[in-house]
């Protein structure tokens, strides 16, 4: 029960829509205004830094256009190649440090060695060369006969030049290696 006439519940219902209508397109107007100014500065921060980019881009296309890939393509299989044959050859490596830890504790204090030299024989097996002086010819000789004991050495070749003098003798020995204990 209404106290007002039908002419008036009609304009009250009007009015009602009109406020709850104008109402929602303030809220609409204000959340798209909010919109606006936070989307604007993301919008200009693109629009501006596109010439950026696109700057960047084509500095970046010149510089690999300048490189010549194909050399760079060539040096890095020269670059893996080199690690590859370093791999390999690393694998074929022997420890020769044990052979010469024997040889220098044969020695006595009267052979003094001057150089060492390691070479290949044109059968394949290794040849060190020892260089150096002995302080007399009996120290030479025995220390001869241990290398020959030696099992790592398949032969002991001393020149006659090497037994020449008594004292202060400069030698030179061959020594085969056994291809079992050193080989590529």
């Amino acid at each position: 029960m209404t106290f007002l006439g039908e002419k008036y519940e009609r304009a009250l219902r009007r009015e009602k829509i009109y406020k709850l209508s104008s109402a929602f397109l303030i809220l609409l107007s204000i959340s798209a205004l909010i919109w606006i100014v936070c989307m604007t500065s993301s919008y200009f921060t693109i629009i501006f830094s596109k010439d950026d980019i696109l700057r960047r881009v084509d500095a970046e296309e010149a510089v690999l256009a300048r490189r010549k890939l194909n050399e760079l393509e060539s040096e890095t299989a020269k670059i893996n190649k080199n690690i590859s044959d370093y791999g390999i050859n690393e694998t074929k490596r022997r420890s020769f440090s044990d052979l010469l830890i024997s040889i220098f504790r044969a020695a006595s204090h009267g052979i003094n060695f001057e150089n060492i030299a390691l070479s290949k024989d044109k059968d394949g097996s290794f040849i060190l060369n020892l260089g150096g002086n002995a302080s007399t010819r009996t120290e030479l000789i025995s220390y001869i006969s241990v290398l020959q004991k030696i099992p790592a050495f398949s032969e002991v070749r001393s020149p006659i030049s090497n037994l020449l003098e008594e004292s202060n003798a400069k030698f030179n020995l061959e020594l085969k290696i056994k291809p079992e204990v050193y080989k590529l």
